[in-house]
């Protein structure tokens, strides 16, 4: 029974995971490649491959937090004619969408959820890599994983495993988001603070009778 019901997460992460990609390879085909939406991209991307502003491929890339700098410069030192900052940025994206379509198929999972959620993806990622910026980008992904984390409150996995690795992986994706831009992490957690705030204390009031 265990077994069954991590497939079945795993099946419906892959599922979406694949739907996603074939979007963004219709894109492509029919539409073109992704244009930054700002100078700041370009700029981080041409410190990171040591086109500008240094001398080789460096971590301190402007808005880029360091650590994303250590993964992605390797690369670009390996192999310098790849555009390596833009893959990560369009990997994190697919990641980011991706999520949010399981997240709600696991709370209701059919023919017209799978139409629904293709076509809100479509519309949503249009833009978004007509104005591909890494502002968008990081705040797609941490609502990706704030919704993950929603859902499985909302419908816990059949499994402690499972639900430790849901919540797990949302965690990853808040932290991933804020990575790429630290400023959409702040925006988000100052819009959700009170919120939170007042959950908190609804609960502490509850359990303090």
């Amino acid at each position: 029974m265990h077994k069954r019901i991590q497939k079945q997460e795993l099946g419906l992460f892959s599922l979406a995971i694949v739907l996603v990609s074939l979007l963004y390879t219709i894109y492509f085909l029919l539409i073109g490649k992704p244009v930054f939406g700002s100078n700041d991209d370009i700029g981080i991307q041409m410190i990171l491959s040591g086109v500008w502003a240094a001398p080789e491929p460096s971590v301190d890339a402007l808005y880029a937090n360091y650590l994303l700098g250590h993964l992605i410069v390797p690369l670009f030192k390996a192999f310098l004619d790849r555009p390596w900052y833009v893959y990560f940025l369009l990997s994190a994206q697919i990641l980011g969408f991706s999520t949010l379509l399981y997240a709600n198929w696991r709370l209701r999972f059919n023919i017209w959820s799978i139409i629904l959620g293709a076509l809100v993806v479509f519309g949503t990622m249009m833009p978004a890599i007509w104005h591909f910026q890494f502002t968008i980008i990081s705040l797609v992904v941490i609502a990706s994983g704030i919704l993950l984390f929603l859902s499985a409150k909302t419908q816990p996995a059949k499994s402690k495993t499972s639900q430790l690795a849901i919540l797990s992986y949302s965690a990853v994706l808040v932290v991933l988001g804020t990575l790429i831009r630290y400023n959409s992490g702040l925006i988000i957690g100052a819009a959700l603070g009170p919120f939170v705030a007042v959950k908190g204390f609804l609960w502490l009031v509850q359990h303090h009778k």
